[in-house]
């Protein structure tokens, strides 16, 4: 983002979220300034969406995010250089690499479940051959695809 006022952040929100996947249910946030000005508010309304803010100091109330955050900072610190601050140089590879990865809580790849469908890497054979999953067959890795999203 450009900067941390609540219009730039409405406008990530909807572009690089809303406009990709859609509209939440339900928007967790902490309790910064640009989080509690009208817009945000305008934007979950005409979303049909609810904005709850997490706990201060209380990291088990939003703990999906807290963990994800520990699992990338980790990630992103073994690539820069503090001396340069490039982290941003970074970014998009350890993005990548986290939501093309297995993971161990859901047995999935974060990129299978929200596009229902194995991201094309440059390492995949480059064969023109390929084999049409059974209906039945496809109709149960569905079932279980969309149960794991559901817990």
């Amino acid at each position: 983002m450009s900067n941390n006022t609540a219009k730039a952040t409405a406008e990530f929100i909807m572009n690089e979220f809303i406009m990709i996947h859609g509209a939440a249910e339900r928007f967790i946030t902490d309790s910064g300034v640009h989080f509690k000005k009208t817009l945000m508010k305008t934007i979950t309304t005409m979303m049909n969406s609810t904005h709850a803010f997490s706990a201060s100091y209380h990291p088990q109330t939003n703990g999906q995010m807290e963990r994800f955050n520990a699992t990338f900072c980790t990630q992103l610190g073994k690539y820069y250089d503090e001396n340069e601050d490039d982290w941003d140089d970074y970014l998009q590879s350890v993005v990548y690499a986290y939501n093309t990865g297995i993971h161990a809580t859901t047995g999935f790849v974060p990129y299978e479940l929200a596009f229902g469908r194995r991201q094309k890497s440059s390492f995949d054979s480059s064969s023109n051959n390929f084999t049409l999953t059974q209906p039945d067959t496809f109709f149960k890795h569905l079932q279980k695809t969309r149960r794991t999203i559901l817990k």
